[in-house]
């Protein structure tokens, strides 16, 4: 992978640690993905080659395995863009 594009994604439907392993296993199965998945924070934390793999691919590949996703929402920043306009 020459360059990844990293992203985060909120992941509910976890309920047990083998739930993580396996969507961790099912997303380290596509093309150019290295991704961790931590049941206690219900996170995805995700590295892609954008050629090979999109996020489209990647939420296909979550709700494949049985899980729902959504990016992680940054507080902080949120506030921030409000306090801006």
């Amino acid at each position: 992978m020459a360059t990844p594009t990293h992203t985060d994604l909120q992941i509910t439907g976890m309920h047990c640690a083998s739930c993580s392993a396996r969507l961790e296993k099912v997303l380290n199965q596509l093309p150019e993905v290295k991704a961790t998945v931590n049941i206690a924070t219900e996170k995805a934390h995700i590295a892609y080659d954008p050629q090979s793999t999109d996020i489209a691919g990647l939420v296909k590949a979550i709700q494949g395995a049985g899980f729902e996703t959504h990016p992680r929402r940054d507080i902080a920043a949120e506030k921030q863009q409000r306090g801006a306009t």
